[in-house]
């Protein structure tokens, strides 16, 4: 498992960079951190394991579409292939929306 360092910067396909704040929260797939992109403060889900190129593909290809609804924290870049991972840059979630696990598990209404 590669974990992130506060100030390391990551390369992304579109070739920005991204500047590790801090992390945020972390699950089963990986971890989540605050970062930086041209300025504005975002999301990176950065994955504990290379999860195989099929995966990458696909996070490429969500990217290149866009988002299906602007209600969707959807994949905005990808990060290259880097430190035996990858991941994919999102916007921030904004208060009041809460992952649809905790809606199953009655913590939110």
């Amino acid at each position: 498992m590669i974990e992130l360092k506060n100030g390391e910067n990551l390369s992304l396909t579109n070739g920005s960079q991204a500047k590790i704040i801090k992390e945020l929260g972390r699950g089963g797939q990986g971890i989540v951190y605050l970062v930086e992109v041209n300025g504005q403060e975002m999301a990176l889900k950065w994955y504990f394991n290379n999860m195989g190129d099929w995966f990458y593909l696909n996070l490429e290809e969500n990217v290149s579409k866009g988002t299906p609804s602007e209600a969707f924290l959807w994949p905005e870049f990808l990060t290259m292939k880097q430190k035996g991972s990858y991941g994919y840059i999102m916007k921030l979630r904004p208060q009041g929306y809460y992952e649809f696990g905790q809606y199953l598990l009655a913590r939110v209404k």
